[in-house]
């Protein structure tokens, strides 16, 4: 598989990990939306600059960006990744809503309600907030599913469940 090779940049809050796999070479982009709710504004601006970056740096290589996006699948958001020739890996290869964001069932965000309100939305609850996508004709994404969605000895390892994703080299 080769060597992996990672650089990290921070701006703001967000947070962005590039790595390329020798020889597949796909550039992979991980983040963290500073802005969680919605009312702020800049979701969209922050987007706008993520495909920047991600055009800056790959091109028209393969990239894989995933992330923490705080954002519904129906928001402008996501149709601009989707616009930008990205593909939703869990509306492809899913089998189920691909809820991320669970407040009735961990305990974690519940214990964030309580501790700093003001910073949990109130929507989206119960849903999917949290992505994979795939640019690039050479790799196809063959299955996607949540994990990370049951409490491991008592405590769940996250506010946010995970993604896991498998991605074919074609």
């Amino acid at each position: 598989m080769g060597e992996y090779e990672e650089k990290a940049v921070r701006e703001r809050r967000t947070q962005v990990l590039i790595g390329e796999l020798q020889g597949l070479a796909p550039d992979v982009v991980a983040l963290n939306e500073a802005n969680k709710l919605p009312r702020y504004g800049r979701r969209l601006g922050e987007s706008r600059k993520m495909l920047a970056f991600i055009e800056r740096v790959a091109g028209d290589r393969p990239a894989i960006l995933l992330g923490d996006f705080n954002a519904l699948p129906d928001s402008e958001e996501i149709a601009m990744l989707l616009q930008a020739g990205f593909v939703d890996a869990f509306a492809v290869a899913g089998s189920d809503e691909g809820i991320t964001w669970d407040e009735e069932r961990n305990a974690n965000i519940q214990l964030q309600r309580r501790t700093y309100p003001e910073e949990i939305p109130q929507d989206p609850r119960n849903k999917r907030i949290d992505y994979v996508f795939v640019r690039s004709s050479g790799l196809s994404v063959t299955r996607a599913m949540v994990v990370l969605d049951r409490p491991i000895e008592g405590l769940y390892p996250s506010d946010h469940f995970g993604v896991l994703v498998k991605i074919a080299v074609r």
